[in-house]
């Protein structure tokens, strides 16, 4: 695809704001970070995405973010045009402790914030995965600061991901389910 013909040049699953917004951008010698986070599912749309950014050749780095499942549903060119592969593997229970020991710590909070089973039900639920960790814990402490809850507990993490009607990682909302980026 040749990359000065902008307008020939469509982006599966971008809006027409957010398409005219990557190639302005481009154009005038601004780079651009894309960041696809957490892919759970390469399907069709993701990989003619993904084809359509790397061919234009336009200004703009790609981060991918994906799981071993979906490392191997990636066709061979896009993992060939990668200059940079970081492996993060998932943490165990205790690097996930730790982490709570240090964020708790750090933030000047009280070591009973969270109880024993809530720290392993978050665990659980994020898959060991340090970012799912992250945000279910943050969740939890809202709701837990709303009830006004002297700790977080696995019932209240459980009630969390329930209020929210996903399994943290599998049903976050992103694009590609219900909600495409459209502005058209």
């Amino acid at each position: 695809m040749p990359s000065d013909s902008l307008a020939a040049h469509r982006i599966p699953m971008f809006g027409g704001a957010v398409q005219d917004h990557l190639f302005s951008a481009s154009a005038i010698g601004h780079r651009t970070v894309l960041v696809f986070d957490n892919i759970v599912e390469v399907d069709d749309d993701i990989v003619q995405t993904l084809s359509s950014l790397v061919c234009s050749k336009m200004a703009w780095s790609i981060f991918l973010s994906v799981d071993d499942e979906s490392l191997v549903h990636l066709p061979r060119w896009i993992l060939e045009q990668c200059d940079l592969k970081i492996e993060l593997p998932a943490w165990d229970l205790g690097q996930t402790a730790d982490y709570f020991e240090f964020a708790i710590a750090r933030e000047g909070g009280s070591d009973d914030m969270f109880d024993g089973q809530s720290m392993t039900r978050i665990h659980e639920l994020g898959d060991g995965i340090p970012r799912k960790i992250s945000q279910i814990a943050e969740l939890a402490l809202v709701a837990g600061a709303v009830r006004k809850s002297e700790c977080v507990t696995s019932e209240l993490v459980d009630q969390v991901c329930d209020e929210f009607t996903f399994t943290v990682g599998a049903k976050f909302p992103t694009i590609g389910e219900d909600q495409r980026l459209n502005a058209r």
